[in-house]
């Protein structure tokens, strides 16, 4: 813990600004580069041999002599000389006796005044100034690297508490800027300190390695702040709630903070806990301004065995873990126009009792400029493909615009989401009354469960749920059983549900291997696992379903291997250079591998080649071959996956909602009729129990986040609901 602390002095902004222009001068730039340190070593003062020049002795005398005449001792006129009379300072005859003493024997006089060197004479050695000169060194050295701490200090500023609930806190405390504000402030503290806690050697290997030993000076340096003053404490404080968040034991801590490394334990945990309250009151400000998103999805937490009672076994609790999704405020029309939700409503519930509920029409499926833009849209997966082999990311050709994506009728921008994890609760939501109990507890937590802002949820409000395939089930299911109670919040008016994409694509993936695994010695996924050597793949997926992300990698992999073979076959090659040298053709166009590409989407890769292959085995019955069949159909079924699995990633929101008839055939015909009555639902309330605002913005909002705001770094928000459940468990273990 930091000891003997001072306090900063708080200055108004007016004496801040005033300061500021004050000492313009004087402030340095925080991008300084970093000491130069290539070359460091003890520093060599330059000296001069000690001599024996009797002619340099007997011209000496005189002028001591003279010295003495005068009455004016050898230190008082060098003192005199070297400013210490304003008499002397313009005098031409002194300014040259300075700048000669500056010169040449002004340090070899130091070095010879500070320990007389030895002779050849015996006896003691000559009495010297060590002390006084050594006294003087270190009073020179303690000012400068004070001086550079205080210069440190002012542009180091502390981390408050309230600090933490900004977005872009971080940015203001990143290592990296505190490192240049060390190279900026504290240039010569630095290189001492890289001298005294370095040698040649290790320097040596640093170089080698291109390591250094800059983040253990910074944090010598930030730990010297902050014994200065615990304001000081950008550093400690962070690292202080990195401690806690990794569960270090409450000891552990407190020597750490005795070692100038963390916060106090009481002063983090305070912290926290005053963090934490402030955080729900953001989140419930947030939930009464933006509209917003809830997801919920029940999470397995293990407690493992604390001892050997025998009531005391390892056991596994179901509980339900929340999330609230803040969407900006150009949302707002979509979700909180009173008139249109109310209209919206009514005629739904009309629909309803007049045993004519709207429905999914076959023009909803089969519309002919949805199949065109998904065909359009697939073609380009073929050329993505073909650009990315290794060795042809330079052809100049393959960059043609011609051969890049265009865009879509709806595609989603770079942003950042806004989210607030809420308390894990131990409601089993697999059942009804779970349901209904996350529903209440939900609302309570966000504060919208009494009062105006419950009637004006019930009454202006729509919220959209996400969740996974039984979560929706059992809340649409309880929103059905309720439709004939006497008020909007008991019918659970207020919430659209929607289920999630991620839990879309595992499902996906799952189905499609099964209903192609086929046997080892045959032509099916399962031989090529066999092949391939891959791993984790059980023998029945329904009963022991492996990891998602094993079945996407080779899904993904085999896919993209056919394509390749498949450009290999339709340019009439047999090896990727051939390709290669076939693509740099002089004479090749774009068009000629247009033209390629759309002989191979028509005749191997789509729905279109398994139909014309199935006319051509009705028409040739003893020319028909049903392994070549299963193979058209297992790569149509691939690009299914890739395509969706791209629109996610890349946030091309229209061009999922066009995937789902096809979705919803391929699941009907997989056997997966939970998952096909979801997409039916899906395509329902978008065609039929919306507005097109609200059908817009389930687009844009409701099925995938972006945590990172770059252009490809999307992905579904049950997925992200999936990743909080596993941060809650991994801190639920390292408690236990």
């Amino acid at each position: 813990m930091a000891i003997n602390k001072r306090k900063k002095q708080t200055k108004s902004s007016a004496e801040t600004n005033e300061n500021t222009s004050a000492n313009t001068s004087s402030e340095k730039s925080d991008d300084s580069a970093r000491p130069d340190t290539s070359n460091l070593s003890w520093p060599k003062l330059d000296t001069l041999p000690v001599i024996d020049d009797p002619a340099l002795h007997a011209r000496c005398i005189p002028v001591l002599e003279t010295l003495k005449e005068q009455e004016l001792g050898l230190g008082e006129f060098v003192w005199a000389i070297n400013w210490g009379n304003e008499a002397s300072r313009t005098n031409k005859l002194m300014q040259t006796a300075r700048k000669d003493f500056r010169g040449e024997y002004l340090i070899p006089t130091l070095h010879n005044v500070r320990i007389p060197p030895r002779t050849k004479a015996k006896g003691d050695r000559a009495e010297g100034a060590k002390e006084s000169i050594d006294a003087f060194a270190l009073s020179l050295v303690g000012n400068q690297f004070r001086e550079e701490m205080r210069g440190f200090e002012r542009h180091y500023e502390g981390l408050k508490p309230e600090t933490l609930t900004e977005d872009n806190f971080m940015d203001s405390i990143g290592f990296n800027r505190i490192q240049s504000l060390v190279y900026t402030w504290c240039p010569t503290l630095f290189m001492m300190l890289y001298m005294l806690s370095t040698c040649y050697y290790r320097r040596e290997r640093w170089e080698s390695n291109g390591s250094n030993a800059d983040f253990f000076i910074t944090m010598i340096i930030c730990c010297m702040a902050y014994q200065l003053s615990s304001y000081n404490n950008a550093m400690q404080r962070l690292l202080g709630y990195y401690f806690h968040a990794k569960h270090v034991p409450k000891a552990v801590i407190g020597l750490l903070a005795k070692m100038n490394l963390s916060m106090s334990y009481s002063s983090i945990t305070s912290t926290l806990a005053n963090l934490s309250k402030s955080i729900l009151q953001a989140m419930r400000e947030a939930v009464a301004k933006f509209p917003v998103i809830f997801v919920h999805d029940n999470i397995r937490i293990k407690q493992a065995v604390r001892s050997q009672r025998h009531n005391n076994q390892t056991v596994t609790d179901n509980g339900t873990a929340m999330t609230v999704i803040i969407m900006p405020e150009s949302a707002r029309p979509a979700w909180e126009d009173p008139e249109a939700v109310r209209a919206l409503r009514n005629h739904i519930e009309a629909q309803r009792a007049l045993g004519r509920p709207l429905r999914v029409t076959f023009s909803d499926l089969q519309h002919p400029n949805r199949q065109a833009r998904v065909l359009t849209h697939k073609l380009f997966h073929l050329f993505d493909i073909l650009c990315a082999i290794p060795g042809f990311k330079d052809i100049k050709i393959l960059s043609s615009s011609l051969l890049q994506r265009p865009s879509g009728f709806h595609e989603l921008k770079e942003f950042i989401t806004r989210q607030f994890m809420l308390g894990t609760r131990p409601f089993d939501e697999s059942s009804y009354v779970g349901s209904i109990m996350v529903i209440q507890d939900f609302l309570r937590q966000v504060g919208l469960d009494y009062g105006d802002p419950l009637v004006r949820l019930t009454l202006e409000r729509i919220i959209p749920w996400i969740g996974d395939e039984l979560t929706v089930r059992r809340l649409e299911m309880l929103q059905w059983q309720r439709q004939e109670e006497s008020n909007g919040y008991d019918r659970l008016d207020p919430f659209i549900f929607i289920f999630g994409w991620f839990h879309t694509l595992m499902c996906l993936a799952s189905s499609m291997f099964e209903n192609h695994r086929g046997t080892k010695a045959g032509v099916g996924f399962a031989h090529s696992v066999l092949v391939l050597g891959r791993i984790g793949f059980s023998m029945n997926m329904r009963q022991q379903r492996p990891d998602y992300h094993t079945v996407k990698e080779f899904l993904m992999h085999e896919f993209e291997a056919r394509v390749r073979g498949l450009w290999l076959w339709a340019t009439g090659t047999t090896t990727l250079d051939e390709l290669k040298t076939w693509i740099e053709d002089p004479d090749r166009t774009v068009e000629d591998i247009i033209t390629v590409g759309k002989r191979i989407q028509r005749e191997r890769v789509s729905r279109q080649a398994v139909s014309l292959y199935e006319m051509e085995m009705d028409d040739s019955p003893e020319d028909a071959d049903p392994v070549f069949l299963s193979t058209l159909i297992q790569t149509r079924d691939m690009e299914l996956f890739w395509d969706l699995r791209h629109a996610v990633k890349h946030g091309l929101v229209g061009h999922m909602e066009d995937l789902i008839p096809e979705l919803l055939m391929f699941f009907t015909g997989g056997r997966n009729g939970n998952y096909a009555k979801q997409m039916y639902r899906i395509l329902q309330v978008l065609k039929h129990e919306s507005t097109d605002a609200i059908r817009h913005s389930i687009r844009e909002h409701c099925w995938l986040v972006n945590m990172m705001g770059k252009k490809n770094t999307l992905y579904p928000i049950d997925q992200r609901q999936e990743i909080n459940n596993k941060g809650i468990r991994v801190s639920s273990k390292l408690v236990s």
